[in-house]
C-alpha cells in the first residue's frame, strides 16, 4: 500500500474505528460512575483533579468542550457533590471550580481503572512499540489540536 491516497484513506478508516472503540470503552467505564453523573462530565472532573481549580471558561477550553456544554456538565458535577464553586482569591468577582474530596476520590478510582484497562490492552507490547505509539499519538493529537485552533481559534481565557 504505497499509494499516499490509499494510505490516507486507510488511516482515516482506522481513526474512525478507533474513535468508535474508544466510545465503547467509555461506555464500559461509565458503569462505574455514581448515579446522576454521565461519562461526558467526567472529562471536566478529571481536568480539575489533574490541574487543580480553574475558571469555567478555562475548564471548557482545556476539556475541549463549548462553554454551554461545560456549564451543563459543571452543574451536574456540583449537584452530585463532586465539584464545588469557590471565590477566586486573586479576583473576588471570579469563581473557580474545584474537585471536592469526593471528586478527588472518584478521579483517583477512574485513573486507576483507566490505567488497568490500558495495561490490559497493551499487554505484551514491546517497550519500543509502546514508545513509538506514544510518540505517534502525541504527534497526531498535536496536529488535531492545531486543526481545532485553525477552525475555532481559542478565545481569551482571562475573563
Amino acid at each position: 500500500m504505497s499509494d499516499p491516497t490509499e494510505l490516507h484513506r486507510a488511516i482515516g478508516d482506522e481513526m474512525i474505528r478507533h474513535a468508535k472503540l474508544l466510545q465503547v470503552a467509555r461506555q464500559h467505564m461509565a458503569g462505574t460512575l455514581p448515579p446522576g453523573v454521565d461519562a461526558a462530565s467526567i472529562a471536566l472532573l478529571m481536568r480539575l483533579v489533574h490541574s487543580g481549580p480553574l475558571r469555567q471558561r478555562e475548564l471548557a477550553e482545556h476539556a475541549l468542550v463549548d462553554p454551554s456544554t461545560a456549564s451543563r456538565q459543571v452543574a451536574q458535577l456540583v449537584a452530585t457533590g463532586l465539584v464545588e464553586r469557590r471565590r477566586d482569591p486573586a479576583d473576588g468577582r471570579a469563581v473557580l471550580l474545584a474537585a471536592t474530596a469526593e471528586g478527588l476520590s472518584l478521579g483517583e478510582r477512574i485513573s486507576q481503572r483507566r490505567h488497568t484497562v490500558v495495561r490490559a490492552v497493551l499487554d505484551g507490547w514491546a517497550d519500543e512499540d509502546l514508545s513509538a505509539l506514544l510518540t505517534l499519538v502525541r504527534r497526531l493529537n498535536g496536529a488535531l489540536e492545531q486543526l481545532r485552533h485553525d477552525v475555532h481559534p481559542p478565545k481569551e481565557l482571562s475573563a
